[in-house]
């Protein structure tokens, strides 16, 4: 049984029984369509061509009529549809990064697991990091004087790692989510929880990236 269906202007799926289109905004049935499946053009009604893209009655262009006419409050419900796709690039750009920072944070937080157990490598290090991150030494301390605090913050890493490969491959937002959570709580030094905070920010304006494509 469908639980879906396309709409005739611009092909976008929508929910079975839905009056309006997601994304054009247009009505689900349309009086020139003659054969279920059949698209129509956004301008002038007239019937189009299994992928056409210009309307052989109006000559106008098919996805420009749409993208022109697409409402400001569109949000996503299924997948992103080809006519949301010009600001797909800068949506990418935001996720990549946040990627990227969240596997910092998680790198940072197995270095100082690793850092931990040489007392003297650790003590040189946190001195130079202490001038730049507040705070950074005595938390550095409470992670060397307990080992389950070490291991934490080593499998914290690790979890970062692998939720930002999620991220940066743009399949699991709910699993990248997660690994900017365990990028803040790695530590790393204290500025790894804050590269993770921000990979979580900038992930958590992002949720459309992870959708599938229509």
């Amino acid at each position: 049984m469908n639980t879906s269906v396309e709409c005739p202007r611009c092909g976008t799926v929508n929910a079975l029984g839905s009056v309006k289109c997601r994304i054009c905004g247009g009505p689900m049935s349309h009086e020139h369509v003659g054969a279920p499946g059949s698209r129509v053009c956004a301008h002038c009604g007239q019937p189009l061509d299994d992928g056409a893209e210009i309307c052989n009655a109006c000559t106008r262009p098919a996805r420009d009529v749409i993208i022109s006419n697409l409402p400001k409050d569109v949000s996503p419900i299924e997948c992103v549809h080809w006519s949301e796709k010009p600001a797909t690039a800068g949506r990418s750009a935001r996720v990549v990064m946040a990627g990227i920072l969240i596997m910092m944070a998680g790198a940072l937080g197995i270095g100082q697991s690793v850092v931990t157990l040489s007392p003297d490598l650790s003590s040189s290090l946190m001195d130079t990091i202490e001038g730049v991150v507040p705070w950074s030494g005595t938390v550095d301390d409470a992670v060397a004087e307990y080992v389950i605090l070490q291991a934490w913050v080593f499998i914290a890493g690790l979890l970062a790692i692998a939720g930002g490969v999620f991220a940066l491959t743009e399949t699991r937002f709910e699993l990248a989510i997660m690994g900017g959570i365990f990028g803040i709580l790695a530590v790393g030094f204290l500025m790894g929880s804050f590269l993770g905070l921000v990979g979580l920010l900038l992930l958590a304006v992002s949720r459309k990236d992870f959708l599938p494509e229509c």
